[in-house]
């Protein structure tokens, strides 16, 4: 790979010690989950309205059903696959299932609540400070999420 300044090369693979690899492939998750607005925006529907359905969340996000639940529902499995959000209920019409309802995992609610309220001491100062952060493009949010996704996330060495 070609840079443009001069003297740099390409950086050697690195190798991560085995008892960090299924942690790193968890932050891999959450970082590819967390890279993308629309991901992010799900994040924070789901923290105003709590538990929503794929058709519910088309129709909040108001986005035609046709076009757009195939690509809301990728965006839900990779939400779902890296542990932020959850399915909560399933609603089922004879043997098929007829909705999955979605909440945010208890670690994410808890995170950007923290995050939301700035570490505020008590309940009537952290509504207080509670920011604004839907239709604002906020530069430094992705950086504060992963960081503290990194610390959330327990590091458990494997055994095996």
């Amino acid at each position: 790979m070609k840079f443009l300044r001069e003297g740099l090369e390409e950086l050697p693979p690195f190798e991560i010690s085995p008892e960090y690899v299924e942690v790193d492939t968890q932050l891999e998750l959450i970082a590819k989950a967390l890279n993308n607005k629309t991901r992010r925006f799900i994040l924070w529907t789901l923290l105003d309205r709590g538990e929503l359905s794929l058709s519910q969340l088309v129709s909040e996000l108001n986005l035609s059903k046709e076009k757009h639940k195939p690509l809301l529902h990728y965006h839900l499995r990779i939400l779902e696959k890296a542990g932020l959000i959850e399915v909560s209920r399933i609603e089922r019409s004879g043997l098929t299932i007829s909705a999955k309802f979605y909440q945010l995992s208890e670690k994410t609610r808890n995170l950007l609540t923290q995050l939301l309220y700035n570490g505020s001491e008590n309940r009537s100062e952290k509504e207080d400070s509670l920011i604004d952060v839907k239709g604002k493009e906020d530069e430094g949010m992705f950086e504060r999420l992963t960081k503290a996704f990194t610390r959330a996330i327990p590091i458990r060495p494997s055994l095996s």
